[in-house]
């Protein structure tokens, strides 16, 4: 078996995988996703993270923060197109998501916590590349693929612009609204600000968005601009310089791509944190210090 060929059955493998249960099938003790799992433990730890430095706050406003970040794509993606919430449908998402963030929040004497942060940039490396990888197939499978086949009756599915849209929310819808309403500041005082939106990870999703379009072909100026008079030239261009790949071969370059950019970004976030809570523990100090001999 070439190269090729192996890559093209690691592809059409490995979805299968992440969506596996740790039980091996639904009827097991804990059917639970391993992507889900993954997903929850990692908004969990970004969470923690941010109270960290930005001070702890009420449990309910604590949790909200952590399913902005962990449901926003979806939640944004299912409004666009009209759908039910898919942490409604799930009978386990919103436990797991509980679950998680009460381990890694407020579990007695904070021993998880500790030990991802003792260990960490590691531990941030390995949650960012591995969750980056199902964040990849949720740009795929659970944005285009949701506009190209679950709304295939409709006429939406046609529309190149809601597969951008939603396969770019996908991969970063929940950044997206908590940066734009400020939600990791610990103030009362929020307002609404574009400038804080993660540009970086919009752009990269975009741009694996248009690529698994451009790929697999699923829209063509042929097909749906006919009578456009560049249609014809604009889909020779395009097929001159990019190459055509099968649905999963596509979806597993873009989670491989998608994934090793976060995991190198989370290296350089971790050193900068490391940085930033030091500073914060100083303040600390400096204040009790100072509080003590006013004191004296």
């Amino acid at each position: 078996m070439d190269a090729s060929a192996k890559f093209s059955t690691f592809a059409a493998t490995f979805p299968t995988i992440l969506s596996s249960t740790w039980s091996g099938n639904e009827k097991g003790y804990f059917p639970i996703a391993i992507a889900a799992t993954i997903h929850a433990v990692k908004v969990s730890y970004m969470t923690r993270k941010i109270l960290q430095l930005g001070g702890r706050r009420h449990l309910a406003s604590e949790f909200l923060l952590q399913l902005v970040y962990g449901f926003g794509g979806a939640i944004i993606a299912r409004l666009a197109l009209g759908l039910p919430q898919p942490w409604i449908e799930s009978n386990s998402a919103l436990p797991l998501q509980a679950l998680t963030f009460l381990l890694l929040t407020n579990l007695p004497g904070d021993i998880l916590f500790s030990l991802m942060d003792y260990i960490s940039p590691l531990s941030d490396v390995i949650l960012a590349t591995a969750d980056g990888l199902i964040t990849g197939y949720g740009i795929t499978s659970g944005g285009v693929d949701l506009v190209k086949y679950t709304m295939s009756n409709e006429k939406v599915s046609k529309s190149i612009v809601a597969m951008l849209f939603v396969g770019t929310v996908m991969g970063c819808g929940g950044g997206s609204l908590g940066n734009l309403f400020m939600l990791k500041e610990n103030s009362t005082k929020k307002s609404i600000s574009l400038s804080n939106l993660p540009f970086f990870e919009i752009k990269l999703s975009a741009f694996l968005t248009l690529f698994y379009i451009s790929t697999t072909r699923l829209w063509t100026f042929t097909e749906y601009a006919p009578n456009f008079v560049f249609s014809p030239i604009l889909d020779k261009f395009i097929d001159s310089i990019v190459v055509p790949l099968s649905a999963n071969e596509s979806k597993m370059v873009v989670a491989t791509a998608y994934g090793s950019i976060m995991g190198f970004k989370a290296y350089s976030n971790a050193l900068v944190y490391k940085t930033a809570i030091a500073k914060v523990k100083a303040a600390k100090v400096n204040k009790t210090t100072s509080k003590s001999k006013k004191d004296q």
